[in-house]
C-alpha cells in the first residue's frame, strides 16, 4: 500500500510520481573497509577516530553502485578518509551469499540504528554513537569529504546545547533543546529524539515560544498519515488537515506543509488533479520564497503537462 509522505517529501513525493563464521567479508568494497563491527569499534577506540559505516545493498542498489563508483573506489577518498575515519562496509546483498554470522550482525546493526533505506551513511564517534546521517551524494570524493568534513566539524555542537539544556529552567531549556534538535537535523539526525520533543511540548505548555506547535503539529500529521494508510478515507484526511489550521492557526511554514500533504492526498489519493493544483497554489502563495516554494512552479507545470493527450 503506498504511503503518503509528509512535509518536505510530500514535495518530492508527486515528483517522483511523474517523473564464513568469522566477520570477515569474502568481498569487501576494498581493502580499506572493515566488516566486523567490533573489530572495527575496537579500532576506532585505540586511535580516537571516528567510524564511518556504510549499509549497502551492493548487488542490487544502483543509488549504492554510483556511491561506490563515484567515490568509496577513488584514490581519493581511500587515501584521505580513513586518516579520520574507520571503515566499515555493512552489505545487504540479494544475490551474493554472505556468512550466517555476517548476516546476522548486519541485520542486528540495521535494527539497532534504525536503518531503513540504502545507501545509508552513518557517522559515529569512536564508542559508536551517531552524530551525522547521508546518503548518495553527486559530486565526486572531494565534494563527498568536504561535506563529511562539515558534518564532523559539527558533531559536538548540539551535544554542547543538549549540556547547556540540562542546566537550563522553563522556556530557556525547551529553546535549547529546540537548537539541539535543529543542529542534529543539519546532520542528518531525525530519528530518537521524541524524549526531548515531549519535553519541549510540556516546558512550553501554552506555546508561548512557539515551540509546542512546532512538534505537536507534525505529529498529529504523522498520524493523519497512518490513519489514511490503513483507511484510505481520503476526505477525512483533507478535513483533519483542515482542522489543524483552525485548531492551532499554524506559522506560514508549517501551512505550507499542510497544504502540500493535502496536494498529494488529491493528486495521489483522490486523482484530482484539478482541487490539488489548487492546494499546490495555495501552498505557493503562503511563502514562494522557501525551498518548496520555489519549487512548487515546476511541480505544477509538471502535472499540467501529465494531464495533456
Amino acid at each position: 500500500m503506498k504511503k503518503f509522505v509528509l512535509l518536505f517529501n510530500v514535495m518530492m513525493f508527486i515528483l517522483v510520481y511523474f517523473t564464513t563464521v568469522s566477520l570477515a567479508s569474502s568481498d569487501p568494497v576494498d581493502s580499506v573497509w572493515q566488516t566486523d563491527f567490533d573489530a572495527a569499534l575496537l579500532a576506532a577506540k585505540k586511535t580516537d577516530k571516528d567510524l564511518l559505516i556504510s549499509f549497502s545493498g551492493s548487488d542490487w542498489c544502483p543509488w549504492c553502485k554510483k556511491l561506490e563508483k563515484e567515490v568509496f573506489t577513488q584514490d581519493l577518498f581511500k587515501q584521505s578518509a580513513p586518516a579520520n575515519y574507520i571503515l566499515v562496509n555493512l552489505d545487504f546483498p540479494k544475490k551474493k551469499k554472505l556468512s550466517d554470522a555476517l548476516t546476522k550482525q548486519n541485520q542486528q546493526l540495521q535494527s539497532k540504528y534504525k536503518v531503513t533505506g540504502f545507501p545509508t551513511i552513518l557517522l559515529t564517534d569512536s564508542a559508536g554513537e551517531p552524530y551525522a546521517q547521508l546518503g548518495y551524494r553527486q559530486g565526486g570524493p572531494q565534494k563527498y569529504l568536504d561535506h563529511l568534513a562539515l558534518m564532523r566539524s559539527g558533531k559536538t555542537k548540539w551535544k554542547t546545547v543538549f549540556t547547556q539544556a540540562s542546566s537550563a529552567q522553563g522556556l530557556e531549556k525547551a529553546k535549547l533543546y529546540d537548537q539541539g534538535l535543529e543542529l542534529k537535523k543539519k546532520n542528518g539526525l531525525i530519528q530518537g529524539n521524541q524524549k526531548i520533543i515531549d519535553e519541549i511540548k510540556a516546558l512550553d505548555k501554552d506555546n508561548a515560544a512557539g515551540l509546542k506547535n512546532k512538534y505537536e503539529i507534525p505529529e498529529k500529521m504523522a498520524l493523519i498519515e497512518k490513519e489514511l494508510n490503513t483507511k484510505r478515507d481520503f476526505d477525512k484526511a483533507i478535513q483533519d488537515l483542515a482542522g489543524i489550521i483552525s485548531t492551532y492557526n499554524p506559522d506560514s511554514k508549517i501551512k505550507q506543509d499542510i497544504y502540500m500533504f493535502k496536494a498529494a492526498i488529491l493528486i495521489k489519493g483522490k486523482k484530482d488533479n484539478k482541487a490539488g493544483l489548487e492546494a499546490l497554489n495555495q501552498a505557493l502563495k503562503i511563502d514562494p520564497d522557501t525551498e518548496i516554494g520555489k519549487r512548487i512552479p515546476q511541480i505544477i507545470e509538471m502535472i499540467e503537462k501529465s494531464a495533456k493527450p
